[in-house]
């Protein structure tokens, strides 16, 4: 089957557990997470990070501190004095002399920023005469990858059915964030739209039945090899090579076992080495024209597989093209 990682956020309540519990064996990881996604949680889970994190270690309370600055209230002025009585640290006497009463209240208090809670985004969002459509839209998206699983999950629900826009930016996350229980929404989606930019996540999510049945839709120009890269195992589907570039034809014998990982690096290198010496006529490079300082050297048929696997992989053409697969197999960062 063609493989499709899901990602699902651990819930922030989950992770402060984890954190606090020293023996969890998760400490690390813990904290890790709570701090990539700080920025991006709702007032009161960042407000209770903070608290927790100040009376930790000392690098957590140094992170804490640098967050205050941008996150804090008044509340936190007498932990942060009483922190600075016991430890006498830089970055609280910093926090002290920049951000505490020395200035304005209200100067002050308009410098913090307070995300506003994700149910309030999306009550916005869903209410077209709120007047906060596009900002909320717009904060969502930026928080999103930051969000407990459940969430997102209904996010996305909610942007597949809008405009075109968002169920565009929907199908991009779907490819790492979706399950089985979109199916049924996916496929309706497919139906009536025919988008294109819904197809990766049909190939992805959608039972075999559904793409034999579409398949002459599904697999038009790149999407062909995706298509085939899920249905390829099945006796029913016929592969039209004709269709595939050489690289892909590859990547589906090597999927199914045709050739091993030798075969498959030893043709990819000379693939790479021809396409370095000869141009796209096929006419030898000059290559003192081209100021290039040596000539490509061809491969010595009588090394070792180890040593082709190596060079292989060591070789920049190689890992552009499987860079290129991977980020087209699977969903890039966006």
């Amino acid at each position: 089957m063609f493989s499709h990682s899901i990602k699902r956020n651990t819930p922030v309540r989950t992770l402060i557990s984890d954190y606090l519990n020293k023996n969890s064996g998760k400490v690390w990881k813990s904290r890790n997470e709570l701090c990539s996604r700080f920025d991006y949680l709702d007032r009161k889970e960042q407000k209770r990070i903070l608290e927790i994190f100040l009376n930790s270690n000392k690098v957590d309370r140094n992170w804490a501190y640098t967050k205050v600055m941008s996150f804090g209230d008044d509340s936190f002025i007498m932990p942060i004095v009483s922190l600075w009585d016991k430890y006498q640290e830089d970055n609280c006497a910093k926090l002290i002399r920049e951000y505490f009463p020395v200035v304005n209240k209200d100067e002050y208090k308009s410098s913090i920023r307070r995300n506003t809670a994700v149910r309030r985004l999306i009550n916005n969002y869903t209410d077209k005469q709120s007047g906060k459509v596009i900002d909320s839209r717009n904060e969502i998206r930026a928080r999103f990858n930051y969000l407990d699983w459940k969430v997102q999950k209904q996010i996305l629900m909610i942007f597949l059915n809008s405009n075109k826009a968002d169920r565009n930016w929907a199908y991009k996350k779907l490819r790492r964030y979706g399950d089985e229980t979109f199916i049924p929404l996916i496929e309706s989606l497919w139906e009536k739209y025919h988008e294109d930019n819904c197809i990766k996540v049909v190939i992805a999510l959608c039972p075999d039945e559904f793409l034999m049945k579409h398949q002459e839709e599904l697999g038009k120009g790149r999407n062909y090899f995706f298509l085939c890269m899920r249905l390829c195992y099945r006796k029913d589907f016929i592969i039209n090579e004709k269709r595939l570039s050489r690289s892909d034809r590859l990547m589906v014998m090597r999927y199914l076992g045709e050739i091993d990982d030798y075969e498959f690096y030893s043709v990819i290198e000379n693939m790479s080495y021809h396409e370095r010496c000869y141009d796209a006529d096929g006419w030898y490079r000059d290559w003192e024209k081209n100021k290039v300082a040596e000539k490509p050297q061809p491969i010595i048929n009588d090394e070792e597989p180890e040593e082709i696997l190596h060079r292989a992989l060591e070789n920049e053409t190689v890992r552009q093209l499987f860079s290129k697969l991977d980020m087209e197999l699977c969903d890039p960062p966006i």
